[in-house]
């Protein structure tokens, strides 16, 4: 405030006629500072219109997102376990149906580590940190045995474990993607109950999922996982009504 009465009394000092004063520099000011507000108001605009895009076509993309997770298990079990493509049978021990797409008599796509290379766009352009997290570790585990000085599990045991693994890393990473583009949550029990209905070890699944969850802090699953189980295993929970916050980056 004394600074604003030594301004007038210096304006005043200069024989300045203070009507015409404010009469000028007055809607100078007003016309600065609606201009900053302008550009603010515009700039969050834009950025609000870009997020909505964003998830808009995230959104669009899931089913899609999806159904390639869902052919990523089938390729994974399917490849880890040695079973040829052509044996039905084999194959009809783990998945009622097969989902892998067809022409004729040849498998198409069926190459499991260019799948879960092609879902690298869709994770890095709208999902979260967790999800960032888990397809890498997917990559990582996919991968694990192919340098050539690299010998995979040979016992039947270890080779089940192995694989266990790598499903329970896919499922965890299906329901965050699926977290990320609904806010809706689905229990990762729930999705492998669906995908794996007659498969025999969902349980050693469970608790691979339980392991990574500690292991890697993933805390948003782990809180909503303990309310889905609360809720008599309800698959869908609806974020809006969950009292935490997220870590996701």
């Amino acid at each position: 405030m004394n600074e604003i009465i030594e301004f007038f009394n210096y304006l005043i000092g200069l024989d300045i006629d203070l009507s015409e004063f404010f009469k000028v520099w007055i809607p100078a000011l007003i016309s600065i500072v609606g201009f900053i507000i302008t550009v603010q108001t515009t700039k969050k605009n834009i950025t609000a219109e870009i997020e909505k895009q964003n998830s808009k076509n995230f959104l669009e993309s899931f089913a899609k997102i999806e159904y390639d997770i869902a052919e990523i298990l089938q390729l994974c079990v399917i490849e880890k376990l040695e079973i040829d493509k052509d044996n039905y049978f084999a194959i009809k021990k783990y998945f009622p149906y097969y989902i892998v797409e067809t022409r004729g008599n040849e498998y198409r796509n069926n190459n499991c580590a260019e799948r879960i290379y092609r879902l690298c766009g869709y994770v890095t352009t709208f999902c979260s940190g967790e999800a960032r997290l888990l397809f890498c570790m997917l990559q990582q585990e996919y991968h694990k045995y192919d340098m050539e000085d690299m010998v995979g599990p040979e016992d039947e045991n270890e080779k089940k474990d192995y694989l266990e693994k790598l499903i329970a890393i896919i499922s965890l990473l299906l329901v965050q993607i699926k977290l990320d583009a609904t806010n809706k949550y689905m229990s990762y029990k729930e999705w492998i109950d669906i995908r794996l209905p007659i498969y025999d070890g969902k349980y050693n699944i469970y608790n691979h999922c339980s392991q990574i969850i500690e292991e890697n802090n993933l805390s948003e699953i782990k809180k909503l996982e303990e309310s889905a189980s609360k809720n008599n295993n309800e698959i869908i929970i609806d974020l809006n009504n969950c009292d935490f916050e997220s870590n996701a980056d």
